[in-house]
């Protein structure tokens, strides 16, 4: 069976949801990241949205087992 993950990657968060061939929802994930505020400037790292990004695709790897095939959306 092959299985999507799609992504947000938001202001404050990263979110996953991973699906079945039949849309069911199998597993959903979130990640905090950072927000850095100085003076007028207001950053974030786009490390820690990767790393969030890769945390999540780990997490979802390891509930379906190393045979399951994901195709990621964004």
């Amino acid at each position: 069976m092959a299985y999507t993950a799609t992504f947000d990657m938001g202001s404050t968060l990263v979110k996953g949801i991973l699906m079945d061939e039949g849309l069911k929802v199998c597993a959903e994930a979130v990640r905090e990241v950072t927000t850095y505020y100085e003076a007028t400037r207001i950053e974030q790292d786009p490390r820690a949205w990767y790393e969030a990004f890769c945390a999540i695709c780990q997490q979802f790897a390891e509930h379906l087992g190393a045979d399951a095939k994901i195709h990621i959306l964004f």
